[in-house]
């Protein structure tokens, strides 16, 4: 009699669990990956990719660095992570102009949602003061100066040097608003990049090429200094060293152009890609976990009982529920990608 119970009883509770449908529940687990899923890329033309070729068809249609840097990790990342571009650099950005887009919460998202900030910000501070100097003077190509125009030029030298000393001041203090404002928004990490001199080998003005690497030296150094402050830390990518000595093989300033050309940006980008590299980021997997029963436990035989009392009975009809019940376990299937951050 109890044998046939306990088969019958057996039958009843795997026929249960094979008609009623259980939910399929979900957990997480990090996956460490060696470049950021999410790459953020603010500041100014240096990092839209002006000048070069496809430029004009938009930010997306040329090989700027950051585009490179696009190519490479979505490539390389899994694909049920994805990797994801954001390029907010506008073309003519200062830090005071990149200070005030932050402060208006327009970023606020993206800094939210990203693994890794890189950042070239400052050249314009420098450079649109340096431009706007020789555009003032009729200087627009290596054609445009004359003697009389160089004469004038040397004596004005003194007033160019003091507004590029009050940028300097400006940008300084820019630099730490901007950086303090990023990393109490985001737990991504944050890369700034020095400016490199692209007027080594300008020679229509003597005393001005000296002048343009003793501010943009100073402006590196700004950056270089701040990296480690409280409450703003960075990480440097130390662009100008590689450009000493290059500024004709890597710049379009054969043309009074300061922009970066195509060689130009991969030397950024191989940069940029060491710096990135040299943290860890990680991702955030969502699987499924899906009730199955297990072959051995669904097929082992039952314990030939011993004849016992009806409370003895009532315990072996228990044991046999509870083992029946247990034989439902878990198997994993992992399926989606949801969510990643930077360690």
């Amino acid at each position: 009699m109890f044998r046939k119970l306990v088969t019958v009883l057996s039958a009843a509770v795997i026929f249960i669990m094979a008609v009623v449908p259980v939910s399929a529940e979900t957990a997480t687990r990090e996956v460490e990956a060696d470049v950021p899923p999410r790459l953020l890329v603010l500041g100014d033309s240096i990092a839209t990719g002006y000048g070069l070729e496809g430029y004009d068809k938009g930010k997306e249609g040329c090989q700027s660095y950051a585009n490179i840097l696009k190519d490479r990790y979505s490539s390389e990342l899994p694909a049920e992570c994805g990797f994801t571009l954001t390029n907010r650099a506008v073309d003519g950005m200062t830090s005071e102009g990149l200070l005030s887009e932050l402060n208006s919460g327009s970023l606020d998202e993206a800094l939210k949602n990203a693994d890794c900030i890189i950042i070239s910000i400052g050249g314009n501070d420098l450079l649109h003061a340096l431009w706007d100097f020789l555009a003032d003077k009729g200087i627009t190509s290596p054609s445009s100066a004359t003697v009389v125009d160089v004469v004038k030029i040397v004596a004005t030298l003194g007033k160019l040097k003091d507004k590029l000393d009050e940028n300097l001041a400006a940008f300084e203090t820019n630099l730490t608003a901007i950086t303090g404002y990023i990393t109490s928004k985001t737990e991504g990490v944050l890369i700034m990049q020095t400016l490199y001199d692209p007027f080594q080998s300008f020679g229509l003005i003597p005393g001005f090429s000296s002048i343009a690497a003793d501010k943009i030296a100073r402006l590196d150094e700004t950056i270089r200094v701040h990296a480690g402050d409280a409450g703003r830390n960075y990480t440097v990518c130390d662009v100008a060293p590689e450009f000493v000595g290059r500024s004709d093989e890597l710049t379009n300033m054969g043309r009074i152009d300061i922009h970066p050309n195509a060689e130009g940006h991969k030397v950024i980008a191989e940069l940029l890609d060491k710096t990135v590299r040299a943290v860890k980021y990680s991702y955030t997997e969502t699987y499924e976990i899906e009730p199955a029963v297990t072959e051995a436990e669904s097929s082992a035989p039952a314990a030939e009982p011993k004849q016992e009392s009806s409370d003895s009975t009532n315990g072996w009809i228990w044991l046999v529920l509870g083992l029946a019940g247990g034989a439902a376990v878990v198997g994993i299937a992992s399926v989606i990608v949801i969510k990643k951050r930077g360690k």
